[in-house]
């Protein structure tokens, strides 16, 4: 594997040298992959200094898809608005909206001025949708086709566009409504005189511009798609969202479902800063600091129960973890179901009834292997204690596990965010409050 970190040594003294044109002459032959990698061992300034002076814009275009997205404002604000104007012509449209987003007010305002008319007006027009739509994230069609063609037309209609990857041809009508898609593969084994009309598949499916992302990225991998179309309010066709996007999008949203239920935000990687650490942990840490205050002060009010028969100690962290973890795969699958659209309003009753169900069962098998231990080991009544709770605790853990992600989806927060962090305060609070109890009340300590 490459050592990006040696690369990063070069490139810091060739720039302390200001040997410039080295610089490119080294950077060309990597991927653009490697050299965001490569970014994370320069200091802001070095890096201020190659966007800014050194690369070339074809590279800064690739690198923008590379870098993580809250270094780009800073990128592109080290820029000259020439640069920025220039680097918008070679990006493609979704990622000149999302470029242009990352200005300031002023700079954008300037920058799409500089910008010719047909350019200024598609941009424009992306940017009117919302973030995280579809209008806002899909590309524009290059190749549309009208039914009267033929395949010969069609076929030199293509070879306008031929630097492009391009799998299949959009068929308009006048108007612009999309009527079908012509996969090029039919094309190319069609005689010539063919109308495009009699090779038109059905679109299996399309989706507004103000459906979800995410919607756009399910429908797509649903129905095997290489792209999946765009339509307004009148079935006009606006752009596709390709395989490509599909896949930033399901990386994007794993990782924030990933991140989010650890407490974090999705943009902080390893490599970020102290304070990027900080601000990210920080409030999750206090709220854990909280719920583990709440759970001691659980824990406090039975010290007596506690003090006659410490052994109960031993088993308290079973207890609750063994519901936490029941929780936390509840909450997994809950969330996954809520993001995939899975889980509907009428479904949610059935959905936790069965968690219930399968709650009671591994509390059951669970608690009969630990409470047999503690009876062994102790006394009848502990074990039955202890395997009272378990069960308890699982069909809690199972309980909270559905209802935090369902709630969190009904108040329009991301079920993911933080919820992690909640239901194991909830399942460890309780988890220690009910086997206090029972074993204090069947032990005879209360």
């Amino acid at each position: 594997m490459r050592d990006l970190r040696q690369l990063a040594k070069v490139v810091q003294r060739l720039l302390r040298k200001g040997a410039h044109a080295r610089v490119i002459r080294v950077l060309e032959r990597e991927h653009a992959a490697d050299i965001a990698q490569m970014l994370t061992w320069l200091n802001p300034g070095e890096v201020g200094v190659l966007f800014a002076e050194i690369l070339p814009l074809e590279v800064i275009g690739e690198l923008l898809d590379e870098v993580p997205e809250k270094d780009i404002p800073s990128i592109l604000g080290g820029l000259s608005v020439p640069r920025i104007t220039e680097l918008l012509h070679r990006l493609d449209p979704a990622d000149a909206v999302f470029a242009i987003g990352c200005l300031d007010e002023p700079q954008r305002e300037i920058v799409l001025s500089n910008l010719p008319s047909e350019l200024r007006i598609l941009l424009e027009r992306i940017f009117s949708y919302p973030e995280n739509t579809a209008g806002r994230a899909a590309s524009p069609v290059l190749v549309t086709l009208n039914t009267h063609m033929t395949v010969q037309e069609a076929i030199a209609e293509l070879r306008r566009h031929s630097t492009e990857d391009i799998w299949d041809l959009y068929i308009v009508d006048p108007g612009g409504q999309l009527i079908g898609i012509l996969p090029v593969r039919r094309i190319l084994v069609a005689p010539p005189e063919t109308p495009v009309r009699e090779l038109l598949v059905e679109v299996p499916v399309t989706v507004g511009c103000l459906a979800s992302v995410e919607e756009a990225a399910r429908a797509c991998a649903r129905y095997d798609l290489m792209a999946v179309p765009v339509v307004d309010d009148h079935h006009n066709l606006v752009g596709i969202i390709t395989v490509d996007d599909v896949i930033d999008i399901i990386e994007e949203e794993a990782t924030e479902a990933l991140y989010g239920i650890a407490g974090l935000q999705s943009h902080l990687r390893v490599g970020s800063n102290v304070k990027e650490h900080l601000v990210s942990r920080m409030p999750w840490v206090f709220l854990n600091l909280f719920t583990a205050s709440m759970a001691a002060f659980v824990v406090g009010t039975f010290e007596a129960t506690i003090a006659q028969a410490a052994f109960l100690a031993a088993f308290m962290p079973v207890v609750a973890g063994m519901g936490g973890n029941m929780g936390t795969q509840t909450l997994t699958l809950v969330t996954r179901g809520l993001a995939l659209g899975e889980v509907a309003k009428g479904s949610i009753p059935r959905i936790l009834s069965r968690q219930i169900i399968v709650g009671v069962v591994l509390g059951i098998i669970v608690g009969s292997i630990i409470g047999l231990g503690g009876w062994i080991w102790k006394d009848m009544y502990l074990g039955l204690a202890i395997l009272l709770a378990m069960i308890g605790n699982f069909v809690l853990g199972a309980i909270i596990g559905t209802v935090i992600p369902v709630l969190f989806e009904a108040l329009d927060r991301d079920p993911a965010v933080g919820s992690g962090v909640l239901v194991t305060a909830v399942t460890d609070i309780l988890g220690f409050l009910q086997f206090l109890l029972l074993a204090g009340l069947l032990l005879g300590l209360l």
